[in-house]
């Protein structure tokens, strides 16, 4: 017995769960002023998925979602315990659940899934009467997956037909005093709940005394230490040393630009100077060969000439110093001795040509 209760009670649940799935796709099929009606097939067309161990029940025209629902409670009862079955009946035939836009608001509409669910269900009880609320609601899933657009169009059609009423209907409803009152209530509903959410607070000597000469705070009969003049100054500090940084990043960065600019002069500079190295490079370069020149020349034309004293004779190695002793014996202060080698130098000097 505790077990079937248990057992009931679960599969209430799912029977409400699975009717709040329902009632959601259905609402959602309905359009928005100035939608496409045309598109708002996406939810309609994908069945919905069977909850295990609910009994769906189809949904006529006249029933709301609820009382599909207790339809499904009822038949789930009398899976269980068969002799509770007429009381069970008679109970769930007695409530009703009013509608969420009022009592007079129109009926919701219904979506094609649905309309299919409630043209075959009946039909395919009666072909397979062993067959459950649960295995016939698979089925028929399936069999509205397997069908071609052509054959779910006038299901499709007629959802949107009821949309189109519904929708025509609600503009109607909407101006009419029952709807007016019915907004009415859901606003006083709604004050109502905000205001019961209200904690209630409790006198204040008796909920908070603050303790001024040790700075406690007491709170329902807890010492409990406070450190906001300790939080302020931490929170000073650390605006103090924010601005600080901020500070110096702007310096720091006023720094770098002014390096940047002597250091893009530098590099001005360095290449300056290097297209002036390299020219004089070019120059000695130049002046290198020329000496080489001078002196191979210079050796050819005093090959012949030796030096009193050494005997030595110029070479393109030695001429330097040739030259320098010579310059030395010519103008010394006996040059009157070497009167025969001047003359002999001149004479060389005359016929010697050197390219500038």
């Amino acid at each position: 017995m505790v077990k079937d209760s248990w057992a009931l009670s679960r599969s209430r649940f799912y029977l409400r769960l699975h009717a709040l799935v329902i009632e959601l796709s259905t609402m959602s099929e309905v359009p928005k002023p100035g939608d496409n009606p045309n598109t708002s097939h996406a939810v309609s067309e994908n069945p919905v998925v069977p909850v295990p161990g609910v009994q769906e029940i189809p949904v006529t025209q006249g029933e709301s979602v609820t009382q599909v629902v207790q339809m499904n409670e009822v038949t789930h009862a009398n899976t269980l315990s068969p002799a509770n079955a007429d009381q069970n009946v008679t109970k769930s035939k007695s409530k009703k659940k009013k509608n969420k836009l009022g009592v007079a608001a129109p009926r919701p509409p219904l979506t094609g899934y649905v309309r299919y669910l409630n043209s075959r269900r009946e039909n395919l009880k009666n072909e397979n009467p062993n067959l459950t609320f649960p295995d016939i609601t698979k089925i028929l899933a399936q069999e509205w997956a397997n069908l071609s657009p052509e054959e779910k169009q006038p299901y499709l059609d007629a959802g949107v037909q009821d949309r189109e009423r519904w929708l025509q209907e609600m503009e109607v409803y909407k101006g009419t005093e029952n709807y007016r009152n019915f907004r009415r209530q859901q606003e006083e509903k709604q004050k109502a709940k905000e205001t019961s959410k209200e904690p209630v607070r409790e006198p204040e000597e008796k909920r908070i005394k603050i303790a001024s000469e040790n700075g406690q705070r007491v709170i329902n009969g807890f010492d409990i230490p406070i450190f906001t003049d300790e939080f302020l100054e931490l929170n000073r500090a650390r605006e103090a040393e924010l601005r600080q940084l901020r500070r110096n990043s702007s310096d720091f960065e006023l720094q770098n630009a002014s390096l940047s600019r002597i250091v893009e002069s530098m590099r001005t500079a360095v290449d300056g100077l290097e297209v002036g190295i390299k020219g004089r490079r070019d120059s000695n370069l130049s002046i290198i060969h020329h000496l080489d020149r001078m002196r191979a020349s210079l050796a050819a034309a005093f090959h012949a000439v030796a030096l009193p004293d050494s005997g030595a004779r110029a070479t393109v190695d030695t001429v330097d110093d040739f030259m320098l002793q010579l310059h030395g014996l010519l103008t010394g202060g006996e040059s009157s001795k070497h009167f025969q080698l001047l003359a002999r130098v001149a004479g060389i000097l005359d016929r010697l040509e050197i390219q500038s």
